[in-house]
Parts: structure tokens; sequence; C-alpha cells
């Protein structure tokens, strides 16, 4: 006759590392398109209202898609960056850095629609930093006064 043996108090569960790792990716993924985790305080940072706003917004539906939700639009002098991020109605998710690469994220099917519009943001993107760019040097200047 066999003794079942009973498990040890001591003994350790056994983790899913796998599971545990898409959990953590997952997360931080999330904290870059909520605007957190990307060095900039919330001291120095400027939102873009009003006019200024509704056209770029406008420019964006015109040359990405018209279908789509836009987030925070962040300005940041004294990083000199600007973040801006939306999610598109066909579930993409995107967030644009003057300082750092293009994400994309998000729960979407891969239909013809939304890579064209993977492209359509890739290309909107490149005139945007450009257009940033200047703007942060010419009318968004580091409050310290420090130039680059």
């Amino acid at each position: 006759m066999r003794k079942k043996l009973a498990r040890p108090s001591n003994s350790k569960t056994v983790i899913n590392e796998h599971d545990l790792t898409k959990t953590m990716i997952a997360t931080l993924r999330e904290a870059s398109f909520n605007g957190e985790g990307g060095g900039e305080t919330e001291d120095d940072s400027i939102p873009l209202e009003g006019d200024e706003l509704k056209a770029e917004e406008g420019k964006f539906r015109e040359q990405v898609t018209p279908r789509v939700q836009f987030g925070e639009f962040m300005i940041y002098p004294n990083d000199q960056n600007v973040v801006w991020a939306g999610q598109n109605l066909s579930g993409l998710k995107w967030m644009m850095s003057v300082r750092e690469d293009l994400k994309m994220g998000g729960n979407y099917d891969m239909e013809d629609s939304v890579l064209e519009e993977i492209q359509n943001i890739k290309k909107y993107r490149e005139v945007w930093v450009d257009e940033w760019a200047i703007k942060l040097a010419n009318e968004y200047k580091p409050n310290n006064g420090e130039q680059f």
C-alpha cells in the first residue's frame, strides 16, 4: 500500500513565467500609452488646447483617418518633447513623440484598411516630428532658459 505524500508547508507555488512576463510587458505598454514612464514630469508639461489642438486633430483626421479618438496632447518644453496618443476605431492604439519612436499596439484585426492606417500614421509622424521640433525651438523654450 502506497502512502500519499503530503506537500510540505514550505513549498513554493509554481509560477508560469511566460504568463508573468506577458503581464509585465502588457503593463509597461499600457503605461506608455497612458503617458506614464516617459521621463517627462508634470511640472513642465503644457497641454495643447483650443484652436491649435483642433487644427492638429483636423490634420490627423484628413491625412490618416477620420475614425479616431484622441488622447492628451502634451508639450514638455524642458525636455524638448511632445507626446500625443490616440486610438483608431479599428482598435489600433498609437503614441507619437518627438524624441521617441512611434509606438503602436491595441486589439485589432490585420485587415488591409488597418495596414493602410499604420502606413498613414508613419507618414504623418515624419512630418509631425519636424513641425514640432521647429515649434519647440521657437515657441516652447525651456523654462530655465537653457539652450541645447
